[in-house]
């Protein structure tokens, strides 16, 4: 959720000096809020709903006479966080973008950065508290289903040391890392309504997912 946070505040706080707030669609479509917005989300989960009961002391939405919905930061709290700073030239995919958006390329390149220095035979500390959070995490669910990820991602001990344990920012997503440092131990995939479930590798009973794991173990090797 602090990531989802940080990121619509960012996108707002570069916004705010334009002449009218930005739609809601225009949030939904920022490449940071959005991929925040998958990791954490259901897909049947509207942005707006979070918006309005997870952060609305902070942000407001206003519904205009054609339906659609205006974002903007409320008074309370324009003048206390600094805007993001501008960027300068055309970044032509490094960096931040003319908008002040970080760019798909760089977002990889703090990615693949983050798992190369990490130890291939080994879990940092940090990493290993992660681990153990998810395996807790699993142990104590008493759903009749598989949880999403979204639930371990809120879980107060996962977030505390995926926290600790991953880059801020959305560069690295807990999905992300999951599947290039537990993919023999845990899984991250869509069930049949396309939600992101989490479960022990090799206990995940659901159509397709052989093929998945496979796509998964495929991309695993192409990156490392």
């Amino acid at each position: 959720e602090l990531n989802l946070r940080e990121a619509v505040m960012n996108f707002l706080h570069r916004r705010k000096s334009s002449a009218a707030a930005p739609l809601l669609s225009d949030l939904s479509k920022d490449p940071n809020v959005s991929r925040a917005r998958e990791t954490l989300l259901p897909s049947e989960v509207p942005l707006r709903d979070w918006l309005d009961r997870r952060i609305g002391g902070e942000v407001e939405l206003k519904r205009e006479k054609g339906g659609n919905f205006l974002v903007q930061l409320r008074a309370s709290v324009t003048s206390s966080v600094p805007a993001a700073p501008a960027s300068s030239g055309s970044s032509k995919g490094k960096g931040k973008t003319g908008n002040g958006h970080v760019s798909v390329e760089s977002l990889q390149k703090i990615r693949e950065e983050f798992f190369r220095n990490l130890p291939d035979d080994s879990f940092t500390s940090e990493e290993e508290a992660l681990r153990d959070s998810l395996l807790s995490f699993l142990e104590n669910w008493t759903g009749e289903s598989l949880p999403m990820l979204s639930r371990a991602s809120v879980d107060p001990v996962v977030r505390k040391c995926r926290t600790a344990a991953l880059p801020q920012g959305n560069a690295v997503s807990l999905k992300d890392w999951i599947e290039r440092r537990l993919g023999g131990e845990l899984q991250a995939v869509k069930d049949e309504k396309g939600l992101i479930v989490l479960g022990i590798a090799g206990d995940i009973d659901l159509p397709g997912l052989g093929q998945a794991a496979a796509d998964s173990e495929s991309k695993r090797r192409r990156t490392s």
